[in-house]
């Protein structure tokens, strides 16, 4: 599939459709996997928007993501996705446009691109770690965005961090 660059109003259209269903995404390296991972995705019930959005820019895949559905009335859920250095490609496309997510796309375009069969150094391993707790801190559910981080980038005083859970109220 060749990538293309599309309209400007079909490029609007994504960034809403994105600020409502989409996911920017970093997966540092997990158990028996390595490597680190760019993502950005969208779920829906209705295979054929994901299959427009894939045709639309050449780019990611469409798959099932529930492999179950726990209640008989619950519809499958499809997911697009695309990865690494044209998940890059397809925020900086919509980014103009983007307005929930617009924070979440610009720290995702900051991260560096990968380049296979190489190892980050150190301060790049830091910088990525950085950049991660930013986009998780701003994918956190009631997170305000811009007042979580300082000038720098650095987490402020209105963040939390990350790893202490949620208490409930009794």
């Amino acid at each position: 599939m060749t990538p293309r660059v599309p309209s400007r109003e079909w490029l609007s259209w994504l960034a809403g459709f994105l600020d409502g269903e989409g996911s920017f995404s970093y997966h540092g390296p997990s158990k028996g996997r390595g490597g680190r991972t760019l993502e950005l995705c969208c779920g829906n019930t209705c295979r054929e928007v994901l299959v427009q959005i894939q045709d639309h820019l050449g780019r990611g895949s469409v798959h099932l993501k529930s492999y179950r559905k726990a209640n008989p009335r619950w519809k499958w859920c499809y997911e697009w996705s695309v990865t690494g250095s044209d998940a890059q490609a397809v925020a900086e496309l919509v980014l103009p446009f983007l307005c929930v997510k617009k924070r979440q796309a610009e720290v995702f375009l900051r991260f560096p691109t990968s380049r296979k069969g190489r190892h980050r150094s150190a301060s790049e391993s830091l910088n990525c770690d950085a950049l991660r707790y930013q986009l998780r801190a701003l994918n956190r559910k009631g997170s305000q965005g811009a007042e979580d981080f300082n000038a720098s980038g650095e987490p402020g005083q209105g963040s939390l961090p990350l790893d202490e859970p949620k208490r409930r109220k009794a």
